[in-house]
């Protein structure tokens, strides 16, 4: 812990501030760094078998934050509904826009096709090079082929609300009652084909109410 400098007769505001700016300092770091080959789950996130399915031609997005930089090589998601032969799902990565609390533009990291025809995890390369993302706020997005396919989705905790990271222009979906908990944000999309989500239309996910987002897991470089 670091050492705190304070002088004799100083105002209570001016240690307050100087404490917050150590706990700031001590919050940023006060994870493990990533280790090379382990898979991660993004922070704040808890999986306890809630499922979602009828993802079918939409981009559902949840929010994450990145105390690190970091630089990934697979994404991943576990299905709890597959659709034999030929279900299929793909997982990709972007960025926020602060200006909106919404995500924008093309995806950072993407998969290509996930076999989604059985329950279980399904990994994949992110198409192209590797990513390095750095701290900050980004988005988790998953789409599937088929309204049958369901996967998990987020439990969100205390420290990790959505609505406390992105906002609603609807109070009751930031204060919802019934764990009616807002997840994210979906927006049309036909599968197979990331969208530029700069000027997309987004509604809003709310859980145990329609579509929402899977957790998507990184690999870390």
């Amino acid at each position: 812990m670091p050492w705190i400098d304070i002088a004799n007769g100083e105002s209570g505001l001016s240690v307050r501030n100087k404490l917050n700016t150590i706990g700031a300092s001590v919050g940023a770091t006060s994870h493990d760094p990533h280790i090379s080959g382990n898979w991660y789950i993004p922070q704040g996130m808890h999986t306890v078998g809630v499922s979602s399915a009828g993802n079918v031609d939409l981009v559902t997005l949840c929010p994450f934050v990145l105390d690190r930089a970091v630089t990934i090589s697979d994404l991943g998601l576990r299905i709890t509904t597959g659709v034999a032969v030929t279900g299929l799902a793909q997982a990709a990565i972007y960025a926020h826009n602060a200006a909106t609390g919404r995500p924008t533009g093309v995806a950072l990291a993407a998969t290509g096709d996930l076999a989604a025809t059985a329950a279980g995890v399904v990994t994949g390369d992110i198409i192209g090079a590797n990513v390095t993302l750095q701290p900050g706020k980004y988005w988790m997005a998953g789409n599937n082929n088929d309204t049958l396919i369901a996967w998990v989705t987020p439990i969100i905790n205390i420290n990790s609300n959505v609505g406390e990271m992105i906002g609603s222009a609807t109070a009751a979906n930031v204060l919802p009652g019934n764990n009616a908990q807002l997840l994210g944000v979906k927006a049309t999309q036909v599968f197979g084909t990331w969208p530029d989500l700069t000027s997309a239309s987004f509604t809003e996910m709310i859980a145990g109410v329609g579509n929402c987002p899977p957790i998507v897991i990184f690999k870390v470089v």
